[in-house]
């Protein structure tokens, strides 16, 4: 992600301390990303699931208060219903790679 952030800082000719801003951001996943590389390195998810939720939950109480309704409230609807539907859509992928996992009964 880091070099993603430093190709589009590139081409989108940004200036150097906006450049490194980019690559910062890119270097310090949030979220769900930060989530799945929490689970890869089999450290504890929930923690990075509480963590996330509640920096969403700040973040979205702090651009309500601090910019105008109309333009904090798209942000905050995506952000919330992010981290929503990725937890649901991992809890339902883990559970059917348990299922599929699992010896099924021979019908005999």
């Amino acid at each position: 992600m880091p070099l993603i952030g430093w190709a589009l800082a590139r081409a989108l000719s940004l200036p150097p301390e906006r450049l490194v801003g980019m690559v910062l951001v890119g270097a310090a996943p949030g979220g769900t990303a930060s989530n799945v590389i929490c689970s890869l390195a089999r450290g504890d998810v929930a923690l990075s699931i509480s963590l996330s939720a509640a920096s969403t939950l700040l973040a979205a109480a702090l651009a309500l208060k601090s910019f105008p309704v109309a333009a904090a409230l798209p942000g905050v609807l995506f952000s919330v219903w992010h981290n929503l539907s990725g937890a649901m859509l991992a809890a339902w992928w883990s559970r059917r790679a348990v299922m599929s996992a699992m010896p099924r009964e021979r019908e005999d």
